[in-house]
């Protein structure tokens, strides 16, 4: 006999035999009930133990034998007289048992049938009953909070929409005077929600509420469904207008700040832009309810800083004139002026802030003396000459700085004839003739500097030069 033996075929028996040597412990198990039931008494009295109750073992004992006596007991249930009838119609089945089996499953369908729909009819009116109730009693309270807001809202004063509040009143009076409890709540007394305080007469009216039959209590049922829709359309109504009247009261006190400000009836004199911008905020608010409050704010505000600019510009204005500016050369000032005025009434703050820099340009240049003199330093040109590829023409400049008589450069402004743009610059290239440009480039080629540098003067109150040379009309900045 061969020792070769498989290890599958070994594993393979011995699980066989766990199995049934877990069979046989069963089976003792169950079959020794001495030993079971001895094990199950020690295994309880145990558990009573490590919780600190003293069971006595013979109350232990009585219990075990109690379980195990019937535990295995069939206790057959009671059954109804109906139940017996069908079972007797069961055995007894014949052509007989067979008429009366269908009859008594008929009669069992249609009793079924009605006691369900009976059932559910009761459950949707008393479901139905609860979720209006409640809800309507949650928009009773509502409104009734509402209504404490309209009193308040009554006590406060409009300055320019009362005839709008007055409409806004009567379209919420006429919401909530509409809503009366009496029908629904079958009372002798109308009870209206405008005579409410609270919403306990309601809850208690509801508490009381009752019906007869199931056909009685599904029309309550739709009554109070429409009287909650009806409510849910007239407290929205309310509220729209209490909303409404609330933000007209909000932007007339808004509109009736701006009008009490110290300076608005100059600024609506002076200015028609800010004046319509009013007038058209006051009709809207009046008509509609809404007027873009924050916006005419914001333009007051500008208005007011155009109008101080206005009086910056006058006063500009009379300084200049009061250093002796003579009537040629007030021209410009005037005409500065002039557009820094429309500038502002336009609301145009960056158009005229730029008028009212040339005016202190003026009158800076009008307190001072100045020589307009050549450029004559190392490195820098004292002349240019243009040459126009549109044209082929040519154009002679000499480059030039207006001096203090402190020997300090003083910044001129400039308008490029080239470009058309204005620059402020230390120094700039008037036009001369040809003749002019090629004496002072001689001067200049004699020793490398310029005998005469001079070309004109300008005095204390006037704000253009007087020169010494000829020069022709026309600046430039860039060369």
């Amino acid at each position: 006999m061969s020792d070769n033996i498989k290890l599958s075929d070994q594993l393979g028996a011995m699980a066989i035999i766990d199995d049934l040597y877990q069979q046989q412990m069963m089976l003792v198990e169950h079959l020794d009930h001495a030993t079971l039931r001895k094990n199950i008494a020690q295994k309880i009295k145990d558990y009573y133990l490590s919780r600190g109750l003293s069971i006595e073992d013979e109350l232990i004992d009585a219990g075990v034998k109690t379980w195990f006596e019937n535990r295995l007991r069939f206790d057959a249930p009671k059954t109804t007289w109906f139940q017996r009838q069908l079972a007797r119609a069961y055995i007894k089945r014949g052509s007989a048992g067979k008429v009366i089996g269908v009859v008594t499953l008929a009669v069992m369908l249609l009793w079924g049938g009605k006691y369900y729909i009976q059932a559910q009819r009761t459950e949707f009116i008393a479901k139905g009953m609860a979720f209006q109730s409640k809800d309507i009693i949650t928009k009773t309270e509502n409104a009734i909070q509402l209504r404490s807001r309209y009193e308040q809202l009554s006590k406060q004063k409009a300055r320019y929409t009362a005839p709008l509040i007055s409409k806004l009143q009567t379209s919420y009076l006429s919401s909530i005077e509409q809503v009366n409890f009496q029908n629904i709540l079958s009372i002798g007394t109308p009870l209206k929600l405008t005579s409410l305080t609270s919403g306990e007469p309601v809850k208690a009216g509801f508490n009381n509420l009752k019906y007869g039959s199931q056909e009685e209590g599904t029309e309550l049922v739709a009554k109070l469904t429409k009287f909650n829709a009806e409510l849910t359309e007239n407290t929205q109504n309310s509220q729209e207008a209490l909303e409404l009247w609330q933000q007209v009261i909000e932007q007339d006190r808004q509109l009736s700040a701006i009008e009490n400000k110290s300076d608005f009836a100059r600024l609506y004199n002076s200015n028609v832009k800010f004046k319509n911008a009013f007038n058209s905020a006051k009709s809207s608010l009046q008509t509609s309810g809404v007027g873009d409050i924050a916006a005419l704010e914001g333009m007051y505000l500008q208005t007011e800083q155009a109008l101080g600019k206005q009086q910056e510009v006058n006063q500009l204005l009379s300084q200049i004139k009061a250093a002796g500016v003579p009537d040629q050369d007030m021209g410009a000032v005037n005409a500065t002026a002039e557009s820094a005025i429309r500038a502002f009434g336009a609301m145009d703050a960056a158009a005229g802030q730029g008028y009212i820099d040339q005016l202190y340009y003026y009158n800076d240049l009008a307190s001072r003396r100045l020589t307009l003199m050549v450029v004559d330093r190392v490195g820098e040109k004292s002349g240019v000459q243009r040459t126009y590829d549109s044209s082929g023409g040519n154009a002679w400049y000499l480059v030039v700085e207006a001096v203090t008589p402190n020997g300090e450069v003083f910044p001129m402004r400039i308008t490029d004839s080239e470009t058309g743009t204005i620059k402020t610059v230390d120094t700039f290239a008037i036009r001369v003739k040809q003749s002019e440009f090629n004496r002072v480039r001689s001067d200049k080629m004699d020793d490398g500097h310029l005998s005469q540098r001079n070309i004109g003067d300008k005095p204390v109150g006037r704000l253009s030069f007087t020169y010494d040379r000829p020069v022709m009309d026309g600046m430039i900045t860039e060369w």
